[in-house]
């Protein structure tokens, strides 16, 4: 289970979904943006999707770690960052789109890329002492 990178419970007609990276702050990585987050469109039995993160983060922005070797590539990762914001963009648009209503479920921290995904939910619940950064000028991104 902790190896999972997005562990999905569907109870009564709620899907609960956790980004499960808590190490790294549930860091938007490539792998993330994989996870199989359609497949909860198409189940007839789920009546609305709950979004949150393990630990102590609902989500950091992208994994700088993975965007810095992307920079290594010959042409300076113009390729890489291309294909990783066209699948971030329809990963944020993905969720409004869903036929079922998306609630983040912040319960901590949202930065940069987080704070897109809180935003791209309909309904957003926050516990009364988290933030929200934009940390995108600070970071050179």
């Amino acid at each position: 289970m902790e190896d999972e990178i997005l562990i999905c419970d569907v109870t009564d007609g709620i899907a609960r979904l956790v980004m499960n990276r808590p190490a790294k702050l549930n860091a938007l990585s490539d792998a993330m943006l994989t996870a199989p987050l359609t497949a909860l469109r198409d189940d007839q039995d789920v009546r609305v999707t709950i979004l949150t993160g393990a630990g102590k983060a609902f989500r950091a922005g992208h994994d700088l770690k993975e965007m810095q070797t992307g920079h290594a590539a010959p042409d300076g990762g113009a390729a890489y960052f291309n294909d990783l914001f066209a699948r971030c963009g329809a990963l944020m648009q993905l969720i409004p789109s869903s036929p079922q209503p998306v609630i983040a479920e912040v319960h901590a921290i949202a930065t940069a890329a987080g704070c897109q995904l809180r935003h791209s939910c309909c309904r957003r619940w926050h516990a009364l002492w988290r933030k929200r950064r934009q940390y995108h000028a600070q970071s050179g991104v």
